[in-house]
């Protein structure tokens, strides 16, 4: 998107150098030129107005249009950019920045600049949840909670006509659109092509254009008093650039596609996620291959064990039961042993009183 966008302010630029013969300008307005540097007041996210693209290079309708009158007039200019529409407005005012290229022209700020000829004009519209009905203008809603930017030309023009409307003042238009999207106003009001071209680029799905104000918001180009003689040279240069070439600006940037930006947040926290589980992952397998070896040395020494073991099975059987036998035959012995002993010891017993009678006869006769 950045080379398409690109391409485009090169190709507008170039097509401008081709038709600054029609500009004349006299020759105190050329020498007022040639002796002087501008600075330039550009809010950093003003999409797709202008915005901060590159350091110190500006993207969006109005700098496309900006740069070609740059070219026309050859002026030399400084972009500063500022983060908030107030800053930008404050420097202009404390004189550290001499134009503001993107601007509606308001009572407050002709108290300290100068504003040139309409270069284009838009409607402010009204961007409300999707679920909410068409809105004719800003006269249906004044009773509701409107969020709009903090000194942005709609602010002002807003609070103009609508001075006791409830207005909740933002910094830009995501922090508007954002609170849309929560619920916590009702509506925010800005310049139609913003306010499209911001749902796309922050893809606000639930929130849609709802309906106009009935304001309309020319854009200008403002000059801090000091250098006021440059507005009638900014009024030629307007009047010489064609009404098909400014449409073109337009439309090219109506019609801009948005990819899905990157969350490089995210991604980094994927790939330590990644990085971690991958370290996991390979102190798990390194343990588990550890483990593997000491159970396969294990189950190897037990297997040794019980070959060994069945091998000398039979050997071990054959050895106890010869030992068994052996002693089988001993208790065998003693037991014939012991029963002989008893039967002789019977026998005596029974062979004791007849020779006591005998003795005793013998013992008598002698």
């Amino acid at each position: 998107m950045k080379i398409f966008l690109t391409t485009i302010l090169i190709v507008i630029n170039l097509f401008s150098q081709d038709i600054d013969t029609n500009l004349q300008l006299t020759q105190q307005e050329k020498e007022f030129i040639e002796k002087t540097h501008f600075n330039v007041a550009i809010t950093k996210n003003w999409y797709p107005i202008s915005f901060e693209e590159d350091k110190d290079k500006a993207l969006g309708i109005s700098s496309e249009f900006w740069g070609i009158i740059v070219n026309k007039l050859n002026l030399k200019t400084t972009n500063i950019f500022f983060k908030s529409f107030d800053e930008q407005i404050k420097s202009l005012q404390s004189g550290k920045s001499d134009i503001i290229f993107s601007i509606g022209e308001s009572e407050s700020r002709k108290k300290f600049g100068y504003f040139s000829n309409e270069y284009l004009k838009f409607p402010i519209s009204i961007v409300t949840k999707k679920d909410e009905n068409f809105i004719e203008n800003i006269d249906e809603i004044l009773d509701k909670k409107i969020a709009v930017g903090n000194n942005f030309t709609a602010h002002n023009l807003l609070k103009e006509k609508y001075p006791n409307l409830d207005l909740v003042l933002v910094n830009n238009v995501e922090d508007g659109l954002n609170l849309v999207s929560k619920k916590e106003v009702f509506a925010f009001v800005d310049i139609k092509p913003i306010l499209t071209y911001n749902i796309a680029k922050f893809e606000f799905k639930d929130l849609k254009v709802s309906g106009n104000s009935g304001i309309d918001f020319p854009l200008k180009i403002m000059v801090r008093k000091e250098y006021k003689d440059l507005i009638p040279i900014i009024n030629k240069t307007i009047a010489t650039i064609p009404a098909s070439e400014v449409t073109n600006i337009v439309n090219s940037w109506n019609n801009v596609q948005f990819q899905n930006s990157i969350d490089y947040k995210t991604v980094w926290i994927l790939v330590f996620l990644v990085f971690f589980g991958a370290i996991a992952f390979i102190h798990r397998t390194a343990t588990l291959n550890i483990l593997n070896k000491k159970l396969k040395y294990t189950v190897e020494e037990k297997t040794k064990e019980l070959k060994y073991l069945n091998e000398n099975l039979q050997l071990a059987i054959d050895k106890k039961t010869k030992e068994l036998l052996e002693k089988e035959a001993i208790l065998n012995q003693q037991a014939k042993m012991a029963a002989m002993g008893e039967m002789i010891e019977n026998i005596a017993h029974q062979w004791r009183q007849p020779l006591s009678v005998i003795s005793t006869i013998s013992s008598s006769l002698k």
